[in-house]
């Protein structure tokens, strides 16, 4: 799948070539929950993955929330979830629109 991802992002930036623009595109991987469990790694490969292969086109920047939720480095914060794992709670919500507006402050 991230291959077709970043085949889409190249013609993104074909187009925008061609049309003699040059937009700042952020990315944004899904965010981690608890409910992942042992997908961790994977979503570390698969945003680890996006950033190499994405780095050498223009305009393309890859935000991860999921730090935000991180206290310590690869485990989300159960507390700033609903107990189904999935759903944030109002002050993770307050976390990720923190750090959004932080990422947000770099773009040109």
């Amino acid at each position: 799948p991230i291959g077709g991802l970043v085949k889409i992002i190249q013609d993104m930036r074909e187009l925008a070539n061609y049309y003699n623009v040059a937009p700042q595109i952020a990315i944004v991987p899904p965010i981690q929950t608890p409910r992942d469990g042992q997908a961790y790694a994977t979503f570390g490969r698969f945003r680890g993955e996006l950033i190499s292969r994405t780095k050498t086109i223009p305009g393309i920047t890859i935000w991860s929330l999921s730090d935000a939720l991180m206290p310590r480095a690869g485990h989300v914060e159960a507390t700033l979830f609903w107990p189904d794992g999935k759903t944030l709670y109002p002050s993770g919500y307050e976390r990720l629109t923190t750090r959004l507006e932080q990422l947000s402050q770099g773009m040109p």
